[in-house]
Parts: structure tokens; C-alpha cells; sequence
């Protein structure tokens, strides 16, 4: 027989240059995404497998990382795609159940690479992503978008264009063709001087005029197709059959018992399959099943999987044709056969998750229902959502045919929360609706009243949602007078749910002590620290931060006990935030550090919201440097996700400390980039255009400055948190001055009267702007420069150099400089000195010292 495998890479020269030329730009630090695609059997392995053996040759060079998706139940595994590189990257036990946060092992996964790529350049290959399961494309996904400034080229191979691509594998696969750093290549079929090369190689020795021109007829260009006939005329087999299946059989016809059997059992199986697997499926004896697996070796049908050690066929139609002569109760004896011997494996998650596909392949419900509750379980601890939602549907289904421990209302539930983390909100809220709708007689109001609420959640991604408005209000109507855990629930719900609400309409009060008089024990324990954690806000709306802070630290207690630790960082990040807007760094900085000291070892990296508050402990404490640092490691990752916008416009701000507008200005163009136009969440927005504004004004257009900070409250409406808003209007000022625009006086006024228990803020604004009786040509003979004059106004007013750092977005080394140089300029020796020094000489007016009394009480 000869060669399966040409020695040479036939009729591909032009693609192999793309596919190098992609890998030079990834050596040269500019990351590259190739797809390489086409039909089955045109040769993208063997073409890939040039590029790596190439890459691969001195390993000091590159680090070569290869994975694959499989068929079947193999391909049911979450992650399945990407477990060789996992365990290259980890070792064992990387996927060990340990509970993940969904996206965390694709940040684990891609920080892994990232330090490998600072050593040598990385050649990530995945092939056949026509099977991926969703979180293998999420994390290709991740991982393409996040390493694109990396040494790191990722190689993916894929049909494109059968029947047979889940069409969610399909539109990942259009979305990452669209990336500007990727590359795609289409492998078409050879011409008849390919094939006939492809023959000679596969000989050894040119081949007779009649046997090439009957290869290149039969094959029509699929080089594997060439393979086969070229098998087939060395054994003398060289039939009339074209069609491949025909071919395929022929050459697996003939072949003993436990050779068919064991042939059988792997293309059922969908991927590799070791000893014990085996065994278990065919019933053959230890040396039978090696002898039988060795002459399927020698004829070319089996291989041993590198990576994992088993054994496959040779090729995806291999198993396809092979499969099609199983009888559809052979095929269920061995899907139960692979199953029984799974469930063995107790506490593993990619083998539980392989069995509940292979009782759903045998056909035997109540088992396939079991094992589906069990998978969807690591699926959840894994992070991997999708999955888990797509066997949390099949849970559901199941359970209206089979004995089930629980009401299909919990399955609905249980799916539709799935539904909610995978991003899928319109099924979310589909499911739990069906979840209200089959609630079991009589329902329970605390149950229904919590599952609205889940609903309610869900404004927050659909827009407005009247018919769950109506739905909480007549549940609401309904409920008896009195204290209770529904009333509380659905409370709760209202005010998600109902606009005027949200915006703190006078009913707001109200609803929210209504809630709170509830049996709060009886609330599941995120909801209860939830309606209290809003109730501080309340309070601190209304001036009392003693007492909202005194139900902060409640909380503090009551989660340190609850036996979460996720809850617990969380409400600690939640209370550091709110000192923050207290001006209380020091205090905060301590929460923020018990937060991370709770971190469970090898949880990844924090998000990015507790990231963000970090960054702004260290600013407010004089740390620009570290919060610089802090955040380029938060962000050497390039997620494009709407949290690491919140991050850039962190690293912004840090920047404008840091005095490096051109800095700032391309963190502000990442943060936009990231959000969404029609975005108006005032915690993006806000500081978003308060630091495009500051980099207007110091580009010296402070028309272009009030057009954003006035186009930021027509966005937001006024109600944008006060310590959000401040800062924008404090630009909008210094861009005013001399003038006071009416929108401008009547913001600072209306804030002040609203937030009066913020002491100094509003009149820290109105001092930016310039009094009467300045003097421009008084200023200019002292040669100040606008910066200098904004420095000179804030320490007449009596500020300290944190104090004028937070107002012009410096550092208070910055500013210190800053008053150096205004002392030397007045011939002052003092603080005191160059005020009295600039009053004389007119360079500043007494209205700019009205705020000296309140100096100490403004926060920094």
C-alpha cells in the first residue's frame, strides 16, 4: 500500500505564504486570528500541520499549542476544544469542578498565554470548530479579541459551509472573520496537475498516464478522496464506486470481527477512546482489543490521538461513513456501554458531562435526565453558562416524561436564570415565565413574588417590560395586609421594574420602607442585603451618611457570616465605594484590602468594578503611579467588554493626574470604543465626559468643553450621582470662567440644594469660575499661565494640594509644583503671601476667598 499521507504539501503554495506571512506579523507583536476553512477532506490539517511542524522546529523559537473539537459526545464537553491546551497551560486538574465565574478561565487562560508569548512568540492551533461546543467560541472569542497586541497567532479550522454548522458556531465564526487582525483562508479543491503530484507523492514515483487520469476523474480535487483511491488501486481494489461512502466502505469490507467491532465502537463514540472505553463497548479481552486496534493501525483506519493518548479514525468522513452502517440499536447498546462506564467516574466533570450525552444518544430518558441535572451542574461550576443552559433545556424537556424529584417550575427557573448569565435575556424571561405559569397549587406568593422580581431584573437589558409592571402590581393587589416575604419581594421588583421609580419619584420612599418592613430572615440572603444596601443609598440621599454608613456595616456582618464569600467581597467593595464619595480613602482602602485578602486562591483576577474602586482609593491618596500600574495590569488583556470601559476611563483619569493628556486621550478613545452609542448609564457616562471635556479644555477649546459637560446632563438628566456630577460641572466651570452660563449656575444650584449634606462642593465650583475685577492684563504682567490661575483661585479659597489636585484632575505633587512656581512668580514666600501679593495687584478679587471658612469641611 502506499503512502495515506502525502510526504509533500500539494497545490497550496499561496495559502501556506498567508498563513506564514500571518505568523510573521504575530512574531512582530501584532497578533493574528487565521480561519482556515472548506469542505471535509480538503486538506486544512495537512496544511496546518506545515505551519506548526515549521514553527515547531526549535522549540526555544515558538510554543506550539494545538486542540480540537470532536463529534459527539466528546464534543459535549464544555470547553472540550480547548482541554490539551488547558492542561499545557495548567496541568492536570484545570478542570476539576472548582467553581468559576462565567469568563474566568478564559482570563485565566489568556493571562497564561500572555506570559508565555513574553518569552517566545505562540502558535495556538484549534481544529474542527464545526463541533465546538459555546464555551470553546467563547473562549476562542476572548481570546482573539484579548491578545491581538500579543505575539500570539491563533489558528482555527472549520467548515463553513455544510448543513450540519450549528448556526451559533456559524455567526461566531463570521464575527471572528471580521476582526481587523484576522485572516482568512479558503481552501478550494486541486486542479488535475495537483492531484496527479499528489499522487506521485503518495507512490513514491510518478503514476501511469491511466491510473492518474482515472484518480483525478473519481476525486474531483478533495485530497482526500485522492488518499483513498490511491489505497484502493494499491490492494488491487479499483472498482467502479465513486460516491465516498461506497469508497470508504470498500476499504473497511472484509475486515475480522473484532477489527469491525472495535472500528464500530470509535466512530459511535465521536472522539478519542481509550483501552478501558473500549472494553466496556465491545466486550473484547484485553489482547484481543490491542491486536484488533493494531491491524486497524496498520491499514491506515485507526490512529492514536496525540493529545489525549486514545484511539480515533483517521478522518471525520471516515467516522461518518463508518457510523452509517451502525444499526440504530447497536449504536444505543454502545452509547449505554460509554455511559455506564462515565457515571464510574465520579467528581469528573468533562466525563459527566460526556455521559449525559451519551444516555440522550441511548435513548433511556430518566437516565439522560439525571445525568443532564448532574452535567449542568459542573457546566455552572465551570463558568461555562452556555452549556449549562443547553442542558439545563434538556432537563426541562425531559422532566414532563420522566420521575423527577422536583416541579417543572424549578426547571424552568433553574433554565432561565441559565438563560440570564449566557446573555440570552428574551429566553430569560420566556422561562421564568414559564416558571410563574407552572408554579404547583396552591402557589406560594413568596415564590412567585421572587420570580417576578427575577423578571424585573431583566429591565435592565430589554428596555421598559409593562406586562411584568402589571403582573407585580396585581400580585401586589392581591397579597393580603400585613408584614410578609412576598410583599418585600415584589417591593422590590416595583422598583426595578417601574421608571418613575427608577428615578427616584416621590412613591420611591415609600415602597422602598414597605419592603423593608418585611420578615427580612425569610428573603434568600442576596436579596435581603440588597433592599438594605439600597436603603443606605436612601440615606445618604438624605444627608444621614452616619446612619447609612451604620447599615453598611450591618451588612458587613451579616454577609461575613453568611458563608459566601462572593457575597461578602461584594457588599465590602459596595461600602469602600460609598466612603469614597465621603471622601474616606483610607478607610475605604482598608474594606477594599479584606476584599481581596477573601479572594479564593486561583479565583483570577477581580473584576473590574472592584479594580475601579482600588484605582480611585489610590488616587485620592496620592498614588497615580501605582493606580497607573494597577490598571496597565488590569488591562493587559484587551477585552472588549462594556466593564474594561469603566477601567479605561479609570486609566484616563489616572493619566490626566499624571499631567499626560495624550495618555488620557487614548484611554478615553478605548473606553469609547467599548460603549455602546446609545449608552446612558451615568457610571460610564459621567466620567467618560468629564475627562473628555478636561482634555478639551486643556486643548485650549473650552467651547468644546461646555458642549460635552452640558451634552452629559441632557444624556443623564440630573439625577447622575453626586459624585459623578461634580466633577463635570468643576470642568464645565474652569471652561466658563469668566463667564456663567445659565444652564451651569442653575445645575450647580439645583445639586446643591439637592445633595446640601455634601458640604463645599458647590461652592468648590463656584470659585473655579472667575469673580469680577480678575484683571487679564493684571495676570498677564505676572505671567501666569491659565493653569496657574486656576491653582492660584483654588488656594485663595484655601485648599490644600490633594484638594486642588482632585478639582484639576492633577496630582498633588503637580499641584505643589504648580504653587511653587506661583510663589516665585508673586515674590512670595508663603501661601498667604502670594494671595495678599495677587489681591493688591488685582490678579484675583475677595470673591475668591469666600470659601476659605469652609476650606477644612470640603472633602478631598
Amino acid at each position: 500500500m502506499g503512502r495515506l499521507t502525502s510526504p509533500e504539501l500539494v497545490g497550496r503554495a499561496d495559502e501556506l505564504d498567508a498563513l506564514m506571512g500571518a505568523w510573521r506579523a504575530s512574531v512582530a507583536g501584532s497578533g493574528r486570528v487565521v480561519l482556515v476553512t472548506g469542505e471535509a477532506g480538503i486538506g486544512k490539517t495537512r496544511l496546518v500541520d506545515e505551519v506548526t511542524a515549521g514553527v515547531s522546529r526549535d522549540e526555544s523559537v515558538a510554543l506550539v499549542l494545538q486542540g480540537g473539537c470532536a463529534f459527539g459526545a466528546g464534543g459535549a464537553v464544555a470547553f472540550h476544544g480547548f482541554v490539551p491546551v488547558l492542561l499545557a497551560l495548567f496541568g492536570p486538574g484545570v478542570l476539576d469542578g472548582r467553581e468559576r465565574r462565567p469568563g474566568q478561565l478564559a482570563d485565566e487562560a489568556a493571562r497564561a498565554l500572555l506570559d508565555a508569548a513574553t518569552a517566545r512568540p505562540v502558535l495556538l492551533v484549534l481544529e474542527d470548530l464545526h463541533w465546538a461546543d459555546p464555551a470553546t467560541m467563547e473562549m476562542l472569542d476572548y481570546l482573539a479579541r484579548g491578545l491581538r497586541r500579543a505575539p500570539v497567532m491563533t489558528v482555527a479550522t472549520a467548515r463553513v459551509d455544510e448543513a450540519e454548522v450549528p448556526a451559533a458556531v456559524g455567526t461566531a465564526l463570521g464575527e471572528l472573520a471580521r476582526l481587523p487582525h484576522a485572516v482568512t483562508v479558503e481552501l478550494g479543491r486541486l486542479k488535475p496537475d495537483g492531484v496527479v503530484e499528489q499522487v506521485r507523492a503518495l507512490l513514491g514515483h510518478p503514476p501511469e498516464a491511466a491510473l492518474a487520469a482515472r484518480i483525478v476523474a473519481r476525486s474531483e480535487g478533495v485530497p482526500f478522496y485522492v488518499e483513498e483511491l490511491v489505497a484502493n488501486e494499491t490492494v488491487g481494489r479499483a472498482g467502479p464506486p465513486a460516491e465516498v461512502g461506497q469508497l470508504l466502505r470498500q476499504r473497511t469490507s472484509g475486515l475480522p470481527a473484532p477489527a469491525t467491532a472495535v472500528l464500530r465502537a470509535v466512530a459511535v463514540a465521536g472522539t478519542s477512546v481509550d483501552e478501558p472505553m473500549l472494553r466496556a463497548a465491545t466486550g473484547l479481552a484485553a489482547a484481543e482489543l490491542r491486536a484488533a486496534c493494531r491491524e486497524l493501525r496498520q491499514v491506515g483506519l485507526l490512529v492514536v490521538d496525540q493529545h489525549s493518548g486514545g484511539y480515533r479514525l483517521r478522518h471525520a468522513l471516515l467516522r461518518e461513513a463508518v457510523e452509517r452502517d451502525v444499526l440504530p440499536g447497536e449504536a444505543a447498546e454502545l452509547h449505554a456501554a460509554y455511559a455506564r462506564l462515565l457515571d464510574q467516574r465520579v467528581g469528573d466533570p468533562a466525563a459527566a458531562m460526556a455521559a449525559a450525552e451519551h444516555w440522550w444518544q441511548a435513548g433511556d430518558e430518566q437516565r439522560a435526565f439525571d445525568a443532564a441535572m448532574a452535567a449542568a451542574g459542573h457546566a455552572h461550576d465551570l463558568g461555562a453558562v452556555a452549556d449549562e443552559l443547553r442542558l439545563r433545556l434538556r432537563a426541562l424537556e425531559l422532566g414532563e416524561r420522566v420521575s423527577i424529584a422536583m416541579d417543572i417550575s424549578t426547571l424552568a427557573e433553574q433554565a432561565g436564570l441559565a438563560a440570564m448569565f449566557a446573555g440570552d435575556f428574551e429566553h430569560s424571561l420566556e422561562l421564568l415565565g414559564l416558571a410563574i405559569t407552572t408554579l404547583p397549587s396552591p402557589v406560594e406568593p413568596a415564590r412567585r413574588a421572587r420570580l417576578l422580581d427575577l423578571q424585573a431584573f431583566l429591565v435592565q437589558e430589554l428596555g421598559e417590560l409593562p406586562e411584568v409592571h402589571a403582573a407585580i402590581q396585581k400580585a401586589l393587589a392581591e397579597l393580603l395586609p400585613g408584614r410578609s416575604a412576598a410583599r418585600s419581594y415584589l417591593c422590590q421588583a416595583l422598583l426595578t421594574v417601574s421608571p418613575e421609580h427608577r428615578r427616584g419619584g416621590p412613591d420611591r420612599t415609600s415602597i422602598l420602607l414597605d419592603a423593608l418592613d418585611g420578615p427580612l430572615d425569610e428573603l434568600i440572603p442576596s436579596m435581603r442585603v440588597a433592599l438594605r444596601g439600597e436603603y443606605a443609598v436612601h440615606l445618604a440621599a438624605l444627608g444621614e451618611a452616619d446612619a447609612a454608613l451604620e447599615v453598611f456595616r450591618s451588612i458587613r456582618e451579616e454577609t461575613r457570616t453568611s458563608g459566601s464569600s462572593d457575597l461578602e467581597r461584594g457588599w465590602l467593595n459596595q461600602e469602600a465605594d460609598f466612603l469614597l464619595t465621603l471622601g474616606r480613602p483610607a478607610e475605604a482602602e482598608a474594606l477594599i484590602d479584606r476584599a481581596f485578602a477573601l479572594a479564593p486562591e486561583g479565583s483570577g483576577p477581580a473584576p473590574p468594578y472592584w479594580t475601579g474602586t482600588y484605582v480611585q482609593v489610590l488616587l485620592d491618596t496620592d498614588r497615580p503611579d501605582q493606580a497607573k500600574a494597577v490598571l496597565e495590569d488590569a488591562l493587559s488583556i484587551d477585552d472588549p467588554s462594556v466593564g474594561h470601559a469603566g477601567l479605561y476611563i479609570c486609566l484616563a483619569q489616572t493619566c490626566l493626574r499624571l499631567d499626560d493628556s495624550a495618555g488620557a486621550r487614548a484611554a478615553a478613545a478605548e473606553a469609547h470604543a467599548r460603549l455602546p452609542a446609545s449608552c446612558v448609564d451615568d457610571q460610564w457616562v459621567a466620567p467618560l465626559a468629564t475627562v473628555d471635556a478636561e482634555l478639551a479644555l486643556r486643548a485650549g477649546s473650552k467651547d468644546a468643553a461646555l458642549r460635552l459637560a452640558s451634552g452629559c446632563l441632557e444624556r443623564c438628566g440630573e439625577a447622575v450621582p453626586p459624585y459623578l456630577l461634580w466633577p463635570l460641572l468643576g470642568v464645565a466651570a474652569r471652561a466658563a470662567a469668566p463667564r456663567s452660563p445659565g444652564w451651569l449656575a442653575r445645575a450647580i444650584d439645583r445639586q446643591d440644594a439637592r445633595h446640601p449634606h455634601i458640604s463645599g462642593r458647590a461652592e468648590a465650583v463656584r470659585a473655579l469660575l472667575t469673580r469680577p475685577g480678575s484683571g487679564a492684563v493684571e495676570r498677564s504682567a505676572t505671567d501666569l499661565t491659565e493653569r496657574e490661575m486656576e491653582v492660584l483661585r483654588l488656594v485663595a479659597a484655601g485648599r490644600s494640594n490633594p484638594q486642588i489636585g482632585s478639582a484639576l484632575y492633577m496630582s498633588p505633587k503637580t499641584a505643589s509644583v504648580h504653587v511653587s512656581r506661583i510663589l516665585t512668580k508673586l515674590g512670595a514666600a508663603s501661601r498667604g503671601e502670594a494671595v495678599a501679593a495677587a489681591l493688591r495687584r488685582g490678579i484675583i478679587s475677595t470673591d475668591d476667598l469666600e470659601e476659605t471658612a469652609n476650606a477644612d469641611t470640603v472633602p478631598n
